[in-house]
C-alpha cells in the first residue's frame, strides 16, 4: 500500500512539472528611452497567435501561462521598425532584458484640404465657384452656367437667366474686383437681366 501511495505521489509531481506554466518578460527601449504602447506578440513559427499585449509606461511587458515550444516574438509600434526574435526551445521562464528597436522615418504624402463650395445659411445658400470656374468664365452669366445650379438655366446666346423656383425669390450676385457686390440683374419680379461686363 505504501508503494502505491508513493508511486501516485511521484506521478502527480511529474504531471505538475510537465504542465508548468512559463513566463516571458522584457523591456522595449529605443536608444535609452522606454517605448510605451509598443505591440508585443508571441506566435508560433507558422504565425498562430499565442499571447500578446502592449508595453507599459516603462516599456515593460509580461506574458504568463505559456507552454513549452518554439515561438517568434514580434515587436512593433507606430514610428518604430518591427523586430522579430526567435525563441527556440522555450522551456523555462525567460527574462529577455532590454530589447532595443529602431525608430522608423515615416514619409507622409501631400495632404490637400478642400473646402465645401456650398455654404448653407437659414435664409440662403451661398455657392462659391472654384478657381477653375472663375478662370474659364468670361462674365457673370458664363460663371453661372459653369456652376450648373439646379433650377437655374442660363442662356448665353440670349443672355437670359430663368428659374424654375416657382414663386420663390431668387437673387444672384457677383463680387466685382473693387470688392463691391453687384446684382447680376436677376431677382424676383425682373425678367430681363442686366448685362454683366
Amino acid at each position: 500500500m505504501k508503494r502505491i501511495t508513493t508511486t501516485a505521489a511521484f506521478l502527480c509531481l511529474c504531471m505538475l512539472l510537465i504542465a508548468q506554466d512559463l513566463q516571458l518578460k522584457g523591456r522595449i527601449v529605443s536608444g535609452k528611452e522606454p517605448v510605451e504602447f509598443a505591440n508585443v506578440i508571441l506566435q508560433t513559427k507558422d504565425s498562430i497567435f499565442i499571447s500578446g499585449g502592449i508595453t507599459d509606461q516603462r516599456g515593460r511587458f509580461n506574458m504568463n501561462n505559456l507552454q513549452k515550444g518554439n515561438y517568434q516574438l514580434r515587436i512593433s509600434g507606430l514610428g518604430y521598425q518591427t523586430q522579430q526574435i526567435n525563441l527556440n526551445d522555450f522551456t523555462a521562464t525567460l527574462d529577455l532584458g532590454s530589447i532595443s528597436i529602431d525608430s522608423a522615418a515615416i514619409a507622409l504624402e501631400e495632404v490637400t484640404i478642400t473646402a465645401n463650395p456650398v455654404i448653407n445659411q437659414p435664409d440662403r445658400k451661398i455657392i462659391l465657384p472654384s478657381a477653375r470656374q472663375l478662370k474659364t468664365s468670361t462674365n457673370g452669366l458664363s460663371l453661372l452656367q459653369r456652376l450648373q445650379l439646379s433650377r437655374i438655366q442660363v442662356d448665353l446666346i440670349r443672355q437670359t437667366i430663368t428659374s424654375s423656383n416657382q414663386g420663390r425669390r431668387t437673387a444672384t450676385y457677383q463680387r466685382s474686383e473693387s470688392g463691391d457686390t453687384g446684382d447680376t440683374g436677376f431677382a424676383a419680379g425682373r425678367r430681363d437681366p442686366h448685362r454683366i461686363p
